[in-house]
């Protein structure tokens, strides 16, 4: 009851016609605040400003690469980091990748042989295709416990405070597909200067 009583849970009274005795409660946002926290020791400001810029630098040579088969193609920073507080939990970042090779054809061997290139091991077929991906996550975390990366979805889906901040690092747009949507590379430019 420890959960209830400090407001990390709370009653969901959607499964109301179940009965009290089946106990059903949903997780409050403080509750998940608690999820995304991070048990790492917090760091100091310079630190994760640090981190950012080496993260961002990770994020240009996976795209400079074409090794990979994903791409970066929006990065936003969110949470402590942009509160400015003297020392934090962590560094939030939410990526979402794109994929170099079309989902069509013979994807599914391109991204098996990927895997087995690698030399690592996979239990299931299913973390032999999404070794591409995950190959570009680890790159971008280089094994750094103070950068906890998010996916896109995830980012976007997660339930936000009213002050809730972020901050827009990197949005990738494709010059063809914006130009067939009618836009031009100049007011590309524009945007993307006001981004950064």
């Amino acid at each position: 009851m420890g959960l209830l009583y400090s407001g990390f849970v709370e009653a969901d009274l959607s499964h109301a016609e179940a009965g009290p005795e089946l106990g059903c409660y949903k997780v409050t946002r403080k509750g998940e605040e608690l999820m995304r926290a991070s048990a790492a020791r917090r760091i100091k400001c310079t630190t994760a400003q640090s981190a950012l810029d080496e993260f961002m630098q990770r994020v240009q040579c996976v795209n400079d690469a074409p090794t990979y088969l994903y791409t970066v193609v929006k990065v936003v920073v969110f949470g402590s980091f942009l509160c400015r507080g003297s020392h934090l939990g962590d560094l939030d970042v939410a990526v979402e990748l794109s994929s170099r090779i079309p989902f069509r054809g013979n994807w599914v061997e391109i991204f098996r042989q990927h895997a087995w290139n690698s030399g690592r091991s996979f239990r299931t077929f299913d973390e032999e295709i999404d070794w591409p991906r995950r190959e570009v996550i680890l790159a971008l975390k280089a094994r750094h416990r103070s950068v906890s990366i998010h996916s896109w979805f995830g980012f976007i889906e997660m339930e936000k405070a009213p002050d809730f901040q972020y901050k827009v690092l990197l949005l990738w747009i494709s010059i063809s597909g914006f130009e067939s949507l009618g836009g031009s590379q100049r007011f590309l430019k524009d945007l993307l200067l006001r981004i950064s």
